[in-house]
């Protein structure tokens, strides 16, 4: 008995770990983390993220934009996989000029948390499965992109990306 106590006394804290949020950062100043727990909301998740991301320039000659995704997989012991992606994007604009959908990034050289929503990746993984309670990996990709012009042909890239960090689906 003493011995099963020392064992979970020992795993405690490396279980603890997973549970805090795992960041990643670039020299630009554009950093993210993922943080857990998940919750399910309707058929997607509402999970937390932190994101930090520069002040656009004053310069009337240089312009950034910033795009990524947040994408969450859950294998459940069934041999069902659940694939969900929600965009994120700062300065950007969709087709048309219309506005990306996704979480919509603050950049001015702060932290700021949001809660993505990820929905289920239909599109690309057309035999989804659902997402339920438990255990999840999620992946944050971001990447900055800074246009001088002219010529404004060439962008000058950053890309920082965390994960896959294990998070906990509530639920």
């Amino acid at each position: 008995m003493l011995r099963r106590l020392l064992r979970f006394g020992a795993l405690t804290p490396v279980l603890l770990l997973g549970l805090l949020p795992v960041a990643a950062s670039a020299d630009s100043g554009l950093a993210v983390s993922v943080g857990s727990p998940a919750t399910r909301a309707s058929l997607g998740l509402l999970v937390p993220i932190s994101v930090t991301c520069p002040a656009p320039s004053s310069d009337p000659d240089t312009s950034q934009s910033i795009s990524g995704t947040l994408q969450v997989i859950q294998t459940n012991g069934n041999s069902n996989v659940a694939v969900g992606v929600a965009t994120l994007s700062s300065g950007g604009k969709g087709a048309f000029g219309s506005p990306q959908p996704g979480v919509d990034l603050i950049c001015d050289g702060s932290s700021h948390a949001y809660q993505a929503l990820v929905m289920p990746d239909v599109q690309t993984y057309p035999f989804t499965a659902a997402f339920t309670g438990g255990q999840a990996t999620a992946t944050l990709s971001l990447t900055l992109f800074t246009f001088t012009c002219p010529p404004c042909l060439s962008p000058t890239t950053t890309t920082v990306t965390t994960g896959p960090v294990a998070i906990h689906i509530k639920g």
